[in-house]
């Protein structure tokens, strides 16, 4: 996802950050995709309405 698109822009208002690549063990990794993948709904929700509005704004 490009880091200067509405979206991006308001998920970051929303308090979320985009985790950059880090090197993890597996086990690391898999407690990182259950906490994110509980994030997921409000995600799409956000995500929606920012580019909604940008739509909305051309």
């Amino acid at each position: 996802m490009n880091e200067r698109t509405p979206a991006c822009e308001a998920l970051r208002r929303a308090g979320y950050v985009c985790l950059p690549r880090w090197w993890v063990t597996q086990d690391q990794m898999d407690v990182i995709e259950r906490m994110a993948t509980g994030n997921r709904d409000e995600v799409y929700r956000i995500k929606h309405e920012a580019n909604r509005a940008r739509d909305h704004q051309r």
